[in-house]
């Protein structure tokens, strides 16, 4: 029987590996900005 806090832990985990999963798909395709600190911080000045 698994505890509540194993069950939390593969939970998590799921997640995790969905969203990795994601962003390797993502980077595949092409629509992700590649950039420095410097280059985020004008991203985010211009909204």
């Amino acid at each position: 029987m698994k505890t509540k806090a194993q069950h939390v832990v593969k939970v998590k985990r799921d997640a995790i590996a969905k969203r990795a999963s994601k962003a390797l798909s993502n980077y595949k395709k092409g629509p992700i900005k590649k950039g420095d600190i410097n280059d985020l911080y004008k991203d985010l000045e211009n909204g």
